[in-house]
């Protein structure tokens, strides 16, 4: 899990094999171009690094789906 508490925080996710899914759980995140916002998801395939910012208070789940 993933917390973000304040403006545009950010990080880089590292997919260890490829794939990913990222759970938007509360607040609104952007991952690489997109704007995930609570209750949305995002499958990662085939990167192996993405940048992951939080917009305010947000929080996020992500799963590495080896």
């Amino acid at each position: 899990m993933g917390s973000f508490a304040g403006s545009l925080l950010g990080v880089r996710l590292t997919v260890l094999k490829g794939h990913a899914w990222v759970q938007g759980v509360r607040g609104e995140v952007d991952l690489g171009s997109e704007r995930l916002r609570e209750g949305d998801g995002a499958a990662i395939s085939d990167e192996h690094e993405v940048a992951l910012r939080g917009r305010g208070s947000s929080e996020v789940l992500v799963f590495d789906l080896a």
